[in-house]
């Protein structure tokens, strides 16, 4: 796997205090965070500590109050939305499918920001497509709709139409929710090849042991608060463990990956 470099150059993505949420009390307060270009980051925390508002405010899809967003050293808010669609991509949790649409017209949907009125479909637009279609696997579902398709299958189309937009960043939340531990896998080894390929990836997860084999960057968030942040072989600890989400378990490293395994011992009660 690749650690650093890629598509998303040196820099990659970060926030310098980042102040960002909703209504009047902000999730996330003075955020400093960073992704690497090229790394395969994953956001791990519990339930509304502020993972998928931190991968929104990454995308601008919700303004920063205070702060700002830096991709490759600009601030996102000097790219136009056009411009930022061509860098930053976001598959947001469980996206509604529109009925009857085939994959193939669900990917070409991933061109819209590379199109405007004096250009229209054209054969760099078909290119793209079809590339996409073949990174995520699913060129021999091309005409099937949509509804047809399994969970896993149906995450797969869902990344193929974010690879369209051939941007350098693609923001993940929870690409492996509701899937059963085949389609999981297989989504993130498709993260994986993304990543090798040059590509910024960022997907939050809930499967710790599935973020400390598969991510090369990872995250640890609580109350809207970064508690770690590194390559998972070396931040992800017990004491990380019992800190992040109230669990007493043993952390060992994979005989074969060397990856970190937790070993849940007990829920730590009334923290």
């Amino acid at each position: 796997m690749n650690e650093a470099g890629g598509a998303a150059g040196p820099f990659g993505l970060r926030a310098e205090g980042l102040t960002a949420g909703y209504g009047r009390n902000p999730l996330l307060t003075d955020l400093d965070v960073r992704i690497p270009g090229g790394s395969f980051t994953a956001i791990i925390g519990p339930n509304a500590c502020g993972k998928s508002t931190l991968l929104r405010a990454l995308a601008r899809l919700l303004p920063a109050r205070s702060g700002a967003v830096l991709l490759d050293g600009t601030d996102i808010r000097e790219f136009s939305t056009r411009e930022l669609a061509r860098r930053i991509a976001l598959l947001p949790q469980s996206p509604i499918s529109p009925e009857g649409i085939t994959v193939e017209d669900l990917v070409s949907r991933g061109r819209y920001a590379h199109q405007s009125v004096l250009s229209q479909w054209s054969r760099e637009d078909e290119r793209a497509v079809a590339a996409a279609l073949a990174a995520a696997g699913v060129s021999e579902l091309a005409e099937r709709h949509l509804e047809e398709l399994s969970g896993g299958q149906r995450q797969r189309a869902w990344i193929a139409l974010a690879l369209a937009q051939e941007t350098d960043v693609l923001l993940l939340d929870e690409p492996t929710t509701f899937l059963d531990i085949t389609h999981q896998v297989d989504v993130l080894e498709l993260a994986v090849d993304l990543q090798d390929a040059g590509r910024t990836v960022v997907a939050v997860l809930h499967e710790l042991a599935m973020a400390g084999r598969y991510a090369t960057h990872l995250i640890a968030m609580r109350d809207g608060q970064i508690v770690a942040e590194g390559p998972p072989r070396e931040i992800v600890t017990a004491e990380l463990v019992r800190e992040v989400f109230d669990l007493d378990a043993q952390v060992i490293p994979d005989p074969e990956t060397g990856a970190p395994v937790v070993l849940p011992r007990g829920v730590r009660r009334g923290r």
